[in-house]
């Protein structure tokens, strides 16, 4: 019902066709899991039979790898912060913080987007929805939630968008606003394809 309002709103034309494809099929990065699977939410039930070889492998680093702060995309170590802007599922950008000084084992709860002197960005800040946590805290302190695993597929998205990505040639297959959307409109089998096949390298 939700996605005919939204599509009836837009009236017609390309934005109206964007809206109408399926969120899984819109990975940023054409490419195969190690195992030889399509690496998309919907096709990791599928074979790639057509690709004659020719597509890269995708990969994502764990939730463990994001405790160590050093390891942050954006990380700067002289001031042992990370900062990073992403595109937001609505459209425009936004910039969340992390101060590893301030807060070495993260915030519950965590403080507020685009806000330069929050320590701990709060998980609902940038999901629009979840954990009123701080995203570091919930890496320290909550595994195995599910907001420990979207976590890490939102930062190894940003890694990759961003750069640059410590696991070359390995690609990552979705975009940060690509992650938050699989986590508004496909929760379920997001969750299972990042637990299950992004968290391998």
């Amino acid at each position: 019902m939700r996605r005919r309002r939204l599509l009836k709103g837009l009236g017609t034309g390309t934005a109206a066709v964007a809206a109408a494809a399926p969120i899984q099929t819109l990975a940023l990065t054409q490419s195969v899991t190690q195992n030889g699977l399509m690496c998309t939410v919907s096709g990791v039930g599928s074979a790639a039979h057509s690709t004659g070889g020719s597509l890269k492998t995708c990969g994502g680093l764990s939730p463990g790898w994001y405790k160590t702060p050093s390891h942050w995309p954006g990380y700067d170590p002289t001031k042992n912060k990370a900062t990073n802007t992403y595109t937001k599922l609505g459209g425009g950008t936004a910039t969340f913080y992390e101060n590893f000084d301030a807060a070495p084992n993260g915030l519950s709860p965590g403080g507020p987007v685009n806000y330069s002197t929050t320590k701990d960005t709060a998980f609902k800040a940038i999901f629009g929805g979840g954990s009123s946590a701080g995203v570091f805290y919930i890496l320290k302190n909550q595994a195995p939630t599910d907001e420990f695993h979207w976590i890490a597929a939102f930062l190894n998205a940003l890694f990759y968008a961003n750069g640059p990505w410590p696991k070359a040639p390995y690609v990552f297959p979705y975009s940060p606003s690509e992650v938050l959307g699989l986590y508004t409109n496909d929760y379920a089998n997001g969750l299972k394809f990042f637990k299950g096949y992004m968290e391998t390298l």
